[in-house]
């Protein structure tokens, strides 16, 4: 049977792999991209700078010219975490409940010992 993972065919020496990555080196493309374009120019820094400053301009008009459309988040939020049953409403406000509040009926199923 044929092993699949036999490297046996595959020299083991440092001149060997040397010569492999500089052939994979050589054959790799040798584009540039946006962004070397960009740092390596003045007109792409002053482009890069034009697009910055109306970006900033867009968000903070979009910021200034916003209106509320619903509730703050720590309202919304409050409303999600609020208890729904009457004993966790009354254990989670704001003052502590009296202990007579606090106090539950017991189910009277039981039967004595």
């Amino acid at each position: 049977m044929v092993d699949v993972f036999d490297t046996s065919s595959i020299p083991d020496e440092p001149a060997y792999w040397d010569a492999l990555a500089s052939r994979i080196a050589n054959a790799a493309p040798r584009s540039r991209s946006g962004v070397a374009w960009v740092g390596s120019r003045r007109s792409g820094w002053v482009a890069a700078a034009y697009l910055a400053a109306a970006a900033a301009v867009v968000i903070a008009t979009a910021i200034a010219t916003a209106h509320p459309r619903g509730p703050a988040p720590a309202a919304v939020l409050a409303s999600v975490l609020a208890p729904n049953d009457p004993l966790g409403r009354m254990v989670a406000g704001a003052t502590p409940p009296s202990l007579a509040a606090l106090s539950v009926d017991a189910p009277r199923n039981r039967e004595a010992p």
